[in-house]
């Protein structure tokens, strides 16, 4: 492990307590498993129209810059099924991300949830690679939070994160992983108003510092009309993202 990436590292001694966070080297490649769904209503004026969507692929991250306060990760989003309202697109393209990640394993930038039309509100950093970590060691049963916020190419969220490490178990090879369950509560004004609120366990290996699994569901809300959705329908709905490392 490199020393640009040392706040990445997450050092254990058995079931002492840890750090947790992610290690990430600057120039390695990083290839996931990425599944989405959602299942949307929009009621507005002309009635109420349900969007459900389920999207499968994958995601290949380089590590293009390693800092002490952030991580910058760049690659395609590889789309290889889309499916919406049962009815499979064609043509797909990839789709190129950037994403900005503070040493908490927080997004601030590139893990946007958008409601439905290019008017509707954007909740900056809604969903990453799992919930908050903490920037001091846990043991099983530690519960952290933070509030903050999110800032995207002129986009802003208001987030409340909180999370709790479960335990630690085995690994299916050596070592052993953690596990952690959190919530985030996203809010934005901008372009409309709306809240998001996800739950999200993270499964992290101890010793390498590597996503395992991430698994999450959102519940979205936004009240408000907004331009671009058929009849300014209001927004209501769930969605469910799970993220595997290709090895």
């Amino acid at each position: 492990m490199g020393v640009s990436a040392a706040w990445f590292a997450l050092r254990s001694n058995g079931h002492d307590p840890a750090m947790l966070a992610f290690e990430f080297e600057k120039g390695n490649t990083y290839p996931f498993r990425v599944h989405m769904r959602a299942n949307l209503v929009l009621e507005g004026g002309r009635g109420s129209h349900q969007l459900n969507t389920d999207v499968t692929g994958t995601v290949t991250l380089k590590a293009v810059r390693v800092r002490e306060n952030v991580v910058r990760l760049r690659g395609p989003l590889d789309p290889h099924s889309v499916v919406v309202n049962g009815e499979p697109l064609e043509n797909l393209q990839p789709i190129p991300l950037r994403i900005r990640m503070r040493p908490d394993g927080t997004i601030v930038c590139g893990g946007e949830v958008q409601v439905p039309s290019p008017e509707g509100p954007v909740f900056v950093g809604a969903f990453g690679f799992g919930p908050v970590l903490p920037e001091y060691e846990v043991e099983p049963g530690d519960t952290w939070g933070v509030q903050t916020k999110a800032r995207c190419k002129g986009k802003k969220s208001t987030l409340a994160l909180s999370a709790t490490l479960l335990r630690f178990e085995e690994n299916e090879g050596d070592g052993e992983q953690s596990v952690v369950q959190g919530t985030t509560k996203a809010r934005t004004k901008r372009r409309g108003s709306g809240t998001l609120v996800s739950d999200e366990t993270l499964w992290l290996d101890i010793l390498q510092g590597e996503l395992v699994r991430a698994q999450g569901t959102a519940e979205v809300d936004v009240p408000g009309k907004v331009r671009g959705i058929p009849g300014g329908a209001i927004t209501t709905g769930t969605l469910w993202y799970e993220l595997s490392p290709i090895f």
